[in-house]
């Protein structure tokens, strides 16, 4: 249709149209923005970067290291006073200034490896970096397999007053070799990504966030002794995977008076209805040892024909299970799956209330 336009051209403008169809859950003004494929699937979701973007408030001078197209950029820029972005991608560079300057934002960019520019660190009040997880087009979940690794950024963090670096959540505490505070995001969508905070951008030891539901919790909030470990209960609870990330499930089960059904698998139970926002309650119908022949039979006396199955520490995948059932009722329930002690449980649950 086009052969007087060159196929460079015609490439990247059929990639831009089809990141920005993909890119409709993390920017509002996606229509207008400029990607490259890779790019927008690193970038920030807008919700994601401007909750971070809270704790840079009113500081002067911020480097964004790795901006990548900016989505991060924007939002800190709306929040200091300015931003300075670096990246080695000329192209990324020029779609991060445009996709903040669609924003109100006024950025400067510099083109160059972080690594090999100590005179911009030495301007900033606070470095904010997004290490590339897809060093060679591949995707990692190593801290160590980043560009730059772990232990380069934090040599980076170092040299500044304060920071912050967007992590994989595979990221351990024993990982890190500074003074921090690691934070845990989720949204709707899930778990999205582990935070490290350094400097007086650090609020406590650990925390967790939960975007979508306007919840937040510090390890210095929880007391120190963990949930004890309870068999069975009325009601069981599947905690947010940022809270179980986090290492806190077991404090702050304790704190809602719950018990765990074991220390490897995170499920908590109780004999009452917990309301908490980290954590998603059923009523227990039915709780018994694995068996698939049993598991029909008694979703069929509770008239149950269709099931959500939900596992944890269980070497059958969902769909499996369900193939091999024979329901013949009319109703909906979930079949909860889980490893407890060397055998396997399952219960029948229904919510309790709605998330």
């Amino acid at each position: 249709l086009f052969p007087e336009i060159p196929r460079d051209f015609l490439s990247s403008a059929v990639e831009l149209a089809e990141a920005r169809e993909r890119g409709k859950k993390k920017f509002a003004r996606v229509a207008e923005m400029f990607f490259t494929r890779e790019a927008l699937e690193q970038a920030t979701d807008e919700e994601v970067a401007k909750h971070r973007a809270e704790r840079f408030c009113g500081l002067g001078t911020v480097c964004d290291a790795c901006c990548g197209i900016g989505g991060d950029a924007i939002a800190l820029g709306s929040a200091v006073k300015t931003i300075i972005c670096v990246d080695k991608d000329p192209a990324r560079l020029l779609f991060c200034e445009e996709n903040a300057r669609l924003h109100g934002v006024h950025a400067r960019m510099v083109e160059g490896d972080i690594l090999e520019l100590p005179g911009v660190l030495n301007e900033c009040d606070a470095l904010f970096i997004d290490p590339s997880r897809r060093p060679g087009g591949r995707r990692t979940l190593d801290p160590f397999a980043m560009e730059p690794p772990l232990d380069r950024v934090v040599e980076l963090m170092k040299k500044v007053p304060a920071g912050a670096v967007k992590l994989p959540p595979s990221i351990r505490e024993e990982n890190v070799n500074i003074a921090h505070e690691l934070e845990w995001v989720s949204t709707s969508e899930g778990l999205k990504e582990a935070v490290l905070w350094t400097g007086n951008l650090g609020r406590c030891k650990v925390s967790v966030s939960l975007l979508d539901r306007n919840a937040f919790l510090c390890d210095s909030d929880l007391p120190e002794e963990e949930a004890e470990i309870g068999e069975a209960g009325d009601y069981l609870y599947e905690p947010d995977p940022a809270l179980i990330r986090s290492g806190l499930l077991g404090r702050k089960a304790a704190c809602l008076g719950m018990k765990l059904l074991s220390r490897e698998i995170a499920y908590t139970i109780s004999e009452r209805i917990i309301r908490d926002d980290f954590f998603h309650g059923y009523r227990v119908l039915k709780q018994m040892k694995f068996n698939l022949k049993r598991l029909s039979g008694e979703l069929n006396a509770l008239d149950i024909g269709r099931v959500t199955v939900k596992k944890r520490g269980f070497p059958l995948l969902p769909e499996e299970v369900i193939s091999k059932l024979r329901l013949k009722g009319s109703g909906h329930a979930v079949v909860i799956l889980t490893r407890l002690g060397k055998g396997h449980e399952a219960f029948i649950v229904e919510q309790i209330y709605e998330d």
